[in-house]
């Protein structure tokens, strides 16, 4: 009788999500990459036909920006390749955005990030940056 070839090893679903460059995580990469143009296209979009754009409350109340404000106008921004005026509107949308577009393009290449830091010490950060943004945007945000 003549031998078969092996059969390759079953692998659980753990063992799949850690083996390098697996297709379901660069699957995923491209179609948030996809996602991410998408979105940036219909915002630009929406502020060049004057679509009405979401209030936000807290501007309205108090008359200073929360640190979200003008997220929509920076993605919109963006989505029409003006860096500089989508930094003006929110500086935090376009760095996480680049963040998140390095992290999708490593992982389409099969490059994954690992944090070993603590996870405290990333909500931390994550807390710092919206705080920087927000004095930002009390200084210098353009539409208040």
């Amino acid at each position: 009788m003549p031998d078969l070839p092996a059969r390759p090893p079953v692998l659980s679903p753990r063992e799949r999500r850690r083996t390098p460059g697996a297709l379901g995580g660069r699957r995923l990469a491209g179609v948030l990459l996809l996602a991410l143009l998408a979105g940036l296209l219909v915002a630009h979009q929406a502020v060049r036909a004057e679509w009405p754009l979401p209030q936000c409350d807290f501007l309205r109340l108090t008359g200073h920006p929360c640190p979200f404000c003008g997220t929509t106008r920076s993605l919109a921004a963006l989505g029409g390749g003006e860096f500089g005026a989508a930094f003006r509107w929110n500086p935090l949308v376009v760095v996480t955005l680049a963040v998140f577009t390095l992290w999708a393009l490593t992982r389409l290449v099969g490059i994954r990030w690992t944090w070993s830091g603590s996870p405290r010490f990333g909500w931390l950060m994550l807390l710092f940056l919206v705080i920087l943004n927000w004095l930002w945007q009390l200084t210098s945000f353009p539409g208040g």
